[in-house]
């Protein structure tokens, strides 16, 4: 089972185009060309204060209970993609399915369950709709599962399975114009004792050719290894985040505000960046995440433990600053959303929203209980943006998953 966050795993182991600068800009950011790749940089939202975009304050859609019928039972889900017509096709870890509802939220059909046939989809993680077609990535082994719109099975593709001496699999997190999948797969470090940076690959696997082209090599969560030859996630730890969209992979390592934009070949063509000050780690934030991290869980807060916690990741040590944003996704018209770090990166923060070319608009704030990672080595979340709403994974109730989908209100 996919893991929810890089922190819950520590516990659990215990624009606009320029070509030169462009300084004090009232609209608070600057465009410089640095060798052919555009570096905005923000200090100022351009929505006024009190504007900007908004969610509705009640969920447009509500998919998920605690009991009842199976066909509303959401368990480890994994994806969720919105067709044109309004309908809603939901990954389904639990079950190997994705289920598919009509736009207000009832249930139409399934498709897959377990099993190793052919439209069968035990090792389901990523979900894709290909001009209303069904995709659905399998990562072990490395399979594309094709579907139409109304369920019926069309084909399944193995893609090559072996990268270069990379492990045979990979996490997908895009599927790119002209035929592509972006993944990532791990790349085995060198476990010598002290702080590390684990290390990704990113690939770009054409279905049709079966042609693999590598992209880039990525560090990824910031690991402390230890003499006896274990490791833990540093605790407040630097990590990467990927998202892609049609056209671009978006790479954004959060030890900075700085993301950097590559098109499908590989080739850095931007940076977003935004001002931000670094908060150090205060003495008194590792027991608070302990706390707050026990609570989400829904785990007793047994002082006794909580102070257990605290003492082993003081033991581990923790980062000199906190991380400048906790994840990133790209909505359908390529903006780029990045939720900025929180307190000690437990509650979810709101999310700063930059245009295509850079600019920071503003932020803009999610309903509380979405869980924010579902796959350690990829960093990606269960969140996809329309043009005009947001669905993504809340924690309801008594621990219960429910896929919401919100109306953006741009005004």
């Amino acid at each position: 089972r996919l893991a929810r966050s890089p922190l819950l795993l520590t516990l659990a182991s215990i624009l606009v185009w320029g070509c030169g600068p462009q300084k004090n800009q009232p609209t608070g950011f600057t465009v410089t060309d640095s060798a052919g790749v555009i570096i905005v940089e923000s200090t100022l939202p351009l929505w006024p204060e009190g504007e900007g975009w908004t969610l509705a304050p009640e969920p447009e859609v509500t998919i998920g209970q605690a009991d009842g019928d199976e066909r509303y039972l959401l368990d480890d889900v994994r994806d969720v993609k919105r067709f044109a017509d309004g309908r809603i096709a939901i990954l389904n870890g639990g079950s190997s399915q994705i289920r598919v509802y009509d736009p207000a939220g009832r249930h139409l059909f399934d498709v897959g369950g377990p099993g190793e046939g052919p439209s069968e989809l035990s090792q389901g993680q990523y979900l894709a709709l290909h001009h209303d077609t069904i995709v659905v990535y399998e990562y072990l082994p490395p399979t594309l599962t094709w579907f139409d719109g109304s369920g019926e099975f069309l084909r399944s593709t193995r893609l090559p399975g072996q990268l270069e001496g990379a492990p045979p699999f990979g996490n997908a997190f895009g599927f790119l114009d002209g035929g592509a999948v972006a993944i990532t797969t791990p790349v085995r470090p060198d476990y010598s004792p002290g702080r590390t940076r684990e290390v990704m690959s990113i690939w770009s696997l054409d279905w049709r050719s079966e042609g693999v082209d590598s992209l880039a090599e990525i560090q990824t969560t910031e690991i402390v290894v230890h003499n006896t030859g274990g490791w833990n996630d540093l605790p407040f730890g630097a990590t990467t985040y990927v998202a892609a969209s049609d056209s671009n992979i978006y790479v954004a390592p959060s030890e900075a505000y700085s993301i950097r934009v590559l098109d499908g070949s590989g080739t850095l063509r931007r940076l977003i960046r935004r001002v931000v000050e670094p908060r150090p780690v205060a003495q008194g934030d590792v027991r608070r995440w302990a706390e707050q991290t026990m609570a989400a869980l829904n785990q007793d807060q047994d002082p006794d433990r909580v102070d257990q916690i605290t003492q082993r990741m003081r033991e581990i040590g923790t980062a000199d600053v906190m991380p400048a944003f906790r994840m990133i996704a790209v909505d359908a018209e390529e903006n780029l959303w990045v939720e900025d770090w929180d307190d000690v990166g437990v509650d979810q923060g709101a999310f700063s929203v930059f245009w295509p070319d850079g600019a920071w608009l503003g932020r803009v704030t999610l309903p509380p209980g979405l869980p924010i990672l579902r796959g350690r080595g990829l960093m990606a979340s269960v969140l996809n943006i329309g043009s005009d709403y947001l669905a993504g994974v809340w924690i309801g109730d008594y621990g219960v998953e429910q896929v919401r989908l919100y109306r953006i209100e741009k005004g």
